[in-house]
Order: structure tokens, then C-alpha cells, then sequence
């Protein structure tokens, strides 16, 4: 069984070992947000000002993760490898 995670774009497969190393390691970390302190709907000067803010950073908030089967990572795997012998 894998994990399907999305991080910045990017989806990676991750095993329950890799997936639990990352929880660990992005616990008790920050994250670095934006906050709207502007009024009204204006799009100059202070109706659209945004200020930087430090939060805590919650993995299990932030990041999308989903169970792919070992069989369907091997079928992935296999058509691609079709794939890249007809090219």
C-alpha cells in the first residue's frame, strides 16, 4: 500500500514508513500565511492589503493524502512502461 500526497503541486507516492517520517518531521513546524487587513473591495492601497503571518503548521490540515493499492501502483507502472516502448 502507498500514500498519494500532494505537496506544492506535486503528488508523490510515499510508504507508511515515508509518510510517518514526514508527519514527524512537519509537526511543530510553522508555516508562513497571508492575511487580508485590508477594507472594503478596493484593489489599491489599503482596500487590498495583505500581511504576512507565522501559524502553526498542521500536516494533517494541510496536506492531501489518499491510499493507492500496491496493485494499482503496478498497474500504472506497467502501462507506462508500454507506453515507453512504443515511443
Amino acid at each position: 500500500m502507498r500514500f498519494k500526497v500532494e505537496i506544492s503541486d506535486h503528488t508523490v507516492l510515499l510508504t507508511y514508513e515515508q509518510l510517518e517520517k514526514l508527519s514527524a518531521l512537519l509537526c511543530h513546524t510553522e508555516s508562513m500565511q497571508t492575511k487580508w487587513i485590508g477594507n472594503g473591495k478596493g484593489t489599491t492601497g489599503n482596500n487590498n492589503a495583505y500581511l504576512p503571518i507565522i501559524q502553526p503548521f498542521n500536516p494533517l490540515e494541510q496536506l492531501t493524502i489518499n491510499v493507492v493499492s500496491d496493485e494499482q501502483v503496478e498497474a500504472i507502472k506497467f502501462v507506462q512502461k508500454q507506453q515507453e516502448k512504443s515511443e
